[in-house]
C-alpha cells in the first residue's frame, strides 16, 4: 500500500469513492469522467475502485443508485408526513419541493441513467411515492384511479427534470417573468397547482378509455 494512503474499512472506502465519483461527474460530465480521477479524489488506488465497482459505467450506476435511494427516502418521508396532516391536493407542492433540490444538482446523472438503458433503476423509488400519494388521494376523495395518480406524478417529475436540464428555455419563452430563476420558480408553483387540482377529482371525473 502507498505510504500516502490510509487503510480504511470497505464501507468507508466505498463511500469515499462514491463521493469522489459524484463530484467528478458533476464537474466534468460523462465524457470527462475518469476512474483514475475518482481514485485520486478518494485517496485510493485505481485497482481498488475497479475491485469494488467494476467498469466506469458500473461505478456511475452505483452513484445514481445512492442518489436515488436518498431522494426516494427524502421524498417519501415528506409525502407521508404531509399525507398524515394535510390533503392530497397539497401533495404535489410537497413532491415538487422535495425533488427540486435533488434534481437541480443531479439532473445530468439521472438523464445519463435513462439514456444508458438503466431507467429501471428509477422505478422503485417513484412507485413508493405514487403509492403514498394515491393512499392520501383515496382517503380524501374516495374512489380514484391508480393509473391516473401515476400519470400526475410522472407529469410532475418529467416536467421538473426537463426544467432543470434546460432552465434557459423557461426564461426565454417567458421573458416577462424576469429570467430563468424566477421563471423556474413560477413554473414549479403553477405545475403543483395544476396537479393538486387534478388530484381532487374523483375517478368518474377523469377520462378513461
Amino acid at each position: 500500500m502507498s505510504a500516502g494512503r490510509k487503510r480504511r474499512q470497505p464501507e468507508q472506502a466505498q463511500d469515499l469513492i462514491l463521493d469522489a465519483a459524484e463530484h467528478e461527474f458533476l464537474s466534468r460530465g460523462y465524457e470527462g469522467f475518469r476512474v483514475a480521477d475518482v481514485a485520486r479524489g478518494a485517496g485510493v488506488s485505481r485497482p481498488l475502485v475497479v475491485h469494488y465497482f467494476g467498469s466506469r459505467d458500473d461505478l456511475l450506476e452505483a452513484v445514481v443508485q445512492r442518489v436515488l435511494a436518498r431522494l426516494g427516502a427524502s421524498v417519501l418521508e415528506e409525502v407521508k408526513n404531509h399525507a398524515e396532516t394535510g390533503t392530497s391536493s397539497k401533495l404535489p407542492q410537497t413532491l415538487m419541493a422535495a425533488t427540486h433540490a435533488v434534481f437541480k444538482k443531479h439532473a445530468r446523472l439521472i438523464v445519463w441513467l435513462m439514456l444508458s438503458g438503466r431507467a429501471n433503476k428509477l422505478v422503485e423509488p417513484i412507485k413508493a411515492v405514487i403509492a403514498a400519494i394515491h393512499e392520501s388521494r383515496v382517503s380524501d376523495v374516495g374512489d380514484a384511479s391508480i393509473q391516473d395518480t401515476s400519470f400526475v406524478v410522472a407529469m410532475q417529475l418529467f416536467a421538473l427534470l426537463a426544467s432543470e436540464i434546460a432552465p434557459e428555455m423557461l426564461g426565454l419563452i417567458t421573458p416577462k417573468l424576469g429570467g430563468k430563476k424566477r421563471a423556474g420558480f413560477q413554473f414549479r408553483e403553477w405545475l403543483a397547482e395544476i396537479a393538486g387540482a387534478h388530484l381532487e377529482r374523483r375517478v368518474s371525473d377523469v377520462f378513461e378509455p
